[in-house]
């Protein structure tokens, strides 16, 4: 089971999307998605934010994060995109940035607005048409928060965890989100 992360009073949500400079694809291969997701991890571990949601599509990624402070997020996005960029340069041969200059950053305001964008975020692939449902997607936190797996990527957010007072009635309460249009 993910550890819990419990979002201190003080810390506010953004919701990060992240696109390559130049429209191209980010990720390649099975291993370029995991290596992201360690990425990730290592980088949300280092400077305590919480990664509640997220979305890893070819060509761009989208997170769901829990902090405490704008330049917690900045030094994430820095070390994430530093530690990513070392490795496709060095697996790709090639040199240079990745990543645009600047990703889109949006405050979240209520708890409902958590939930609902865990929704929007983890249905990104089912829009794209690259799969017939969220849980079909295995580049996203939907197994996690849906119950199909873990993933230890992903802090469960008090609006998720008010979803249901057992894990498993939790899991069912997210599931039926996603029965509605």
């Amino acid at each position: 089971m993910a550890d819990r992360f419990v979002p201190a009073m003080m810390e506010t949500q953004r919701h990060v999307v992240q696109r390559r400079s130049d429209g191209m694809p980010c990720f390649f291969n099975d291993e370029d998605y995991l290596v992201y997701l360690d990425c990730l991890k290592d980088s949300a571990d280092r400077f305590e934010c919480g990664v509640h949601a997220y979305v890893l599509m070819p060509d761009h990624v989208q997170l769901l994060v829990s902090l405490d402070s704008e330049t917690r997020l900045t030094r994430l996005l820095s070390r994430l995109e530093a530690h990513y960029v070392e490795y496709v340069n060095y697996t790709y041969q090639r040199t240079g940035e990745l990543w645009a200059p600047a990703p889109g950053v949006t405050a979240i305001g209520s708890e409902e607005d958590v939930v609902e964008h865990y929704r929007e975020i983890e249905m990104v692939p089912v829009q794209a048409h690259l799969v017939p449902g969220p849980a079909d997607y295995r580049w996203s936190s939907h197994r996690h928060h849906s119950g199909c797996g873990e993933d230890a990527v992903v802090r469960d957010h008090p609006a998720y965890l008010g979803l249901g007072t057992t894990q498993l009635a939790r899991h069912l309460a997210y599931r039926a989100m996603f029965q509605e249009p």
